[in-house]
């Protein structure tokens, strides 16, 4: 990342003909054709110190900021419209082993999806950041991966319309037991009302309401929108919300544009094919 710089004051008219902190100035207004060189020469090192001072400050903070482990988020596209289908598309190419990309190699990067895929405020993730040892950040992200890859196979099941691999039901299970945050009875002005545990209390905790997504989802009747995108090389996961059910694509600006562009070389080449 480039640090940002103030940028340069801009010698004024008005600065010279009042300003009487600059060493030398008279005290009152100069005359327009008698100003002193020496106290405009003065005046502008003095202008250049001040905004090159700036420039060090900011030089300086920046430079703290990287000691101190600031770090660029890891940027997710969220376009499934459901946070469980979004969670297991962070397998990237996952059908292609030579460029197969893991986004959640860490536990930063799982507070980074967490955060952008509102599971998470800003400060719950922060504390996490804060709280939480290398030793269990390693062990849930294990756990994370674990998970994504039982909710990728129950709702690739449901998309292919085939049957889930082997337990993978019965791991999900395992799950929906281990991670529940505790509910409980608060108030809400004088009525009695149920609220959800706090996804901060434990380092797992994001992993909870990514779980009951996929329950909700699992349980309902919106889980025959769930659908895999035609792209082959793509093949993410995403909810067909259209009115038609008609959606292909994961994206239309990604995938969609990709295999228009696909079929148009086909079609150059002669292929009869290209048009299905």
């Amino acid at each position: 990342m480039v640090a940002t710089v103030a940028p340069a004051r801009h010698l004024r008219r008005e600065s010279l003909e009042t300003d009487r902190s600059v060493p030398g100035a008279p005290a009152g207004p100069l005359p327009a054709l008698s100003c002193n060189l020496a106290v405009v020469t003065s005046y502008m090192l003095f202008r250049w110190f001040d905004t090159l001072a700036e420039m060090c400050q900011a030089v300086n903070r920046r430079l703290k900021s990287i000691r101190e482990g600031s770090r660029v988020a890891q940027y997710f596209q969220l376009v499934a419209g459901h946070v469980a289908l979004d969670f297991a598309n962070t397998l990237d190419w996952r059908f292609d082993p030579t460029r197969r990309i893991d986004l959640l190699s860490n536990y930063e990067q799982l507070l980074d999806f967490a955060t952008q895929a509102a599971v998470l405020s800003t400060n719950q993730s922060r504390r996490l950041r804060a709280r939480t040892t290398d030793q269990d950040a390693r062990r849930i992200v294990r756990e994370a991966i674990a998970l994504r890859e039982v909710i990728d196979s129950l709702f690739r099941s449901i998309a292919t319309e085939s049957s889930p691999r082997g337990d993978q039901l019965k791991k999900f299970n395992r799950f929906l037991r281990d991670l529940r945050l505790p509910s409980y009875i608060g108030r809400r002005g004088s009525e009695f009302v149920l609220l959800a545990g706090d996804v901060s209390a434990r380092s797992d905790g994001p992993l909870w309401p990514i779980v009951d997504a996929a329950v909700s989802l699992l349980t309902s009747a919106e889980r025959a929108r769930v659908r895999e995108c035609g792209e082959p090389s793509c093949r993410w996961l995403f909810l067909d919300t259209t009115k038609n059910q008609s959606r292909r694509w994961c994206s239309m600006k990604i995938c969609g544009n990709r295999s228009k562009a696909a079929r148009f070389r086909a079609r150059q080449h002669g292929d009869p094919t290209s048009n299905m």
